[in-house]
């Protein structure tokens, strides 16, 4: 996951180093617009993707909490209580 949000991000730096570095050439323009043009899609998908990742840490966390104890253990306590 973090590969894919690195990536993200770096597309978008390129995306502008392109913009300034080759925007002297006119020809050039219909292609650094074409490239702009998809930058507002790369950041929303770099947003959802970290929600992403915050979503399965979370699920990862919780499921190590529930996880932790011996269930096995405590139900066989439980009977010998009763």
């Amino acid at each position: 996951m973090s590969i894919i949000l690195l990536t993200e991000v770096k597309s978008v730096d390129e995306i502008d180093y392109i913009a300034t570095a080759y925007n002297q050439n006119t020809a050039n323009q219909a292609a650094i617009n074409s490239l702009d043009s998809i930058k507002p899609s790369l950041r929303s998908a770099a947003t959802f993707n970290s929600f992403l990742a915050i979503l399965m840490v979370a699920g990862f966390v919780m499921t190590w909490f529930a996880n932790g104890k011996n269930l096995r253990a405590s139900m066989f306590e439980k009977i010998k209580e009763a």
